[in-house]
């Protein structure tokens, strides 16, 4: 199985350029082969911490049903702010050192290039994780 993680960002929901149409496209084509694990985006006040914690309790779940042979897409692994994937990326790492990752970094070039968010070790995790 493998499990596509992605955030559903409010200016992307319901069009074609974001990563949830992705995801969705890749579960249509391949239903028996993908399950979908979406991440919220909350614009309100402590709006991250919800979103956080509904994060926090997807990944438990999602360390309890993984198997051996199965596969982890994190979408948006860079995106730090909420979702906080390269931290998935390590706790499937240690409880299932076994299983095949991968993080998509996807962001426009002034945030990648925004050397105070992203140095190059962080970026090199994409690699090493």
């Amino acid at each position: 199985m493998v499990y596509l993680i992605y955030v559903e960002w409010g200016s992307t929901k319901g069009n074609h350029a974001g990563m949830a149409y992705l995801a969705n496209s890749l579960n249509k084509c391949f239903p028996d082969e993908t399950k979908l694990v979406k991440i919220p985006c909350f614009h309100f006040h402590l709006g991250k911490y919800v979103v956080r914690f509904i994060t926090f309790m997807k990944l438990i779940f999602l360390l309890f049903i993984l198997r051996k042979g199965d596969k982890v897409f994190l979408m948006e692994y860079l995106e730090n702010e909420l979702s906080k994937l390269n931290t998935w990326a390590r706790i499937i790492r240690l409880l299932h050192p076994t299983l095949y990752i991968v993080g998509l970094a996807h962001f426009v070039p002034s945030v990648l290039n925004n050397r105070h968010l992203y140095t190059t070790q962080h970026l090199a995790l994409c690699h090493n994780f």
